[in-house]
């Protein structure tokens, strides 16, 4: 079974609610554990929470795209210990589920700051 990460982190995303959660799967393709991994995912996403986010790198988003995630068209900041900090570098690469959060096109998405982030 590939490593799942999922966690719940503060976010701001326009929602009176903003709690996401999000995931990450380490590689495992053409076996089909994506798709179990995510169909998890999606299932505590719609059960739980307002909006669901990840980041994917490469050809991954398109398998992400095929299960309703949509790609976020907004900025991406991180709530550091120092303030909001834009994360470019994310930009263009986070997938979001909505599943009880409005959301508007090109807002800013900002997610709390893990440790071992760059700053």
């Amino acid at each position: 079974m590939p490593e799942v990460r999922l966690t719940e982190r503060p976010g701001l995303c326009g929602s009176p609610d903003p709690r996401a959660s999000g995931g990450t799967a380490v590689s495992a393709s053409g076996r089909g554990r994506g798709d179990v991994v995510m169909g998890a995912l999606d299932r505590v996403t719609r059960g739980g929470y307002v909006l669901g986010a990840l980041s994917a790198s490469g050809v991954a988003g398109a398998f992400y795209a095929a299960r309703g995630w949509q790609v976020w068209t907004g900025t991406v900041s991180v709530l550091t210990p120092h303030g909001v900090q834009r994360a470019e570098d994310e930009e263009g690469g986070i997938y979001v589920l909505p599943v009880g959060a409005a959301m508007t096109a090109g807002g800013d998405l900002a997610c709390d700051w893990r440790d071992g982030e760059p700053r």
